[in-house]
């Protein structure tokens, strides 16, 4: 399975709240959802992501490497968004 644009972003809330109830909240889905989210993120690339700290969770080095290209694949996907929204063409 490819990693999807939901599964990035879902990865990066988890990553910058630092905990997945509050990942959860602010994405107001399912903190079951985002388990099962980062658990197929894993899968698919093989590695662990997080580490389960008392009160939250910490980036293992290969999360902290994928957080650096997942903040980069959606500031390059909003960026293409705002450009091409640019054009005066409308819609026919």
């Amino acid at each position: 399975m490819a990693l999807g644009l939901r599964q990035l972003r879902y990865f990066l809330a988890i990553a910058d709240a630092g905990a997945l109830s509050r990942a959860a909240d602010s994405l107001n889905v399912a903190q079951s959802a985002l388990s099962h989210h980062v658990a197929e993120i894993e899968r698919t690339l093989g590695v662990k992501l997080f580490d389960p700290k008392a009160r939250g969770v910490t980036l293992t080095t290969a999360g902290h490497r994928l957080h650096e290209h997942a903040s980069a694949i959606l500031s390059a996907l909003s960026k293409a968004e705002q450009d091409v929204r640019t054009f005066t063409d409308a819609v026919s």
